[in-house]
């Protein structure tokens, strides 16, 4: 079998691989080891976190949504977030705005084609949570001249076309912040 690298493969969610360097030879294959699943988690949560009304689900969901933003706040350099306009970075974005108090500074990425682009969406939700919002315009040469930096930006074999625009996005807040959420 042959992987984008070769003798390159990735690992499934929540497995690690382990050498022993002790009996180590050329081609050993490592031990491959669950070290977690989301089952698990999910039976945890619904003890924990998912358990009374709806309204009090929701409080607790909201609650430590929020303190996973503030934990990621606690930085000495300009923190940013990528928005798309749907839910999950919308949420995001709301959350960090709520917990710095101040405007943000959001990035995404507009496209050519309508099918494909969120910028309007993302520019709508900026302009109700008053971040400061960056909209990259993507054309296709700039997506080619992008290609080859691909593979040296991602750490893992990543077969995703959503890779190419990520990369801008990530260069044009780079500009700005040097942490996005």
């Amino acid at each position: 079998e042959r992987g984008l690298l070769l003798g390159v493969h990735k690992l499934a969610p929540g497995t690690m691989a382990t050498w022993d360097l002790r009996t180590l030879t050329a081609g050993a294959a490592p031990t491959v080891k669950k070290w977690w699943d989301a089952g698990t988690a999910l039976r945890a949560a619904q003890h924990s976190l998912l358990s009374g009304t709806d309204s009090q689900v929701l409080d607790a969901v909201e609650h430590t949504l929020a303190q996973c933003v503030a934990q990621h706040m606690v930085s000495d350099v300009p923190v940013g977030a990528f928005l798309s306009g749907g839910i999950d970075s919308s949420l995001v974005v709301a959350l960090l705005r709520r917990v710095v108090g101040v405007p943000v500074r959001t990035f995404t990425i507009g496209f050519g084609n309508a099918d494909h682009d969120e910028s309007a969406h993302a520019a709508a939700v900026a302009a109700h949570l008053g971040t400061d919002h960056q909209t990259f315009q993507l054309d296709p040469d700039e997506a080619l001249r992008t290609l080859d930096a691909v593979e040296s930006a991602w750490d893992e074999p990543f077969a995703d076309t959503s890779c190419i625009p990520t990369l801008i996005v990530s260069r044009l807040a780079r500009q700005h912040v040097t942490v996005v959420l």
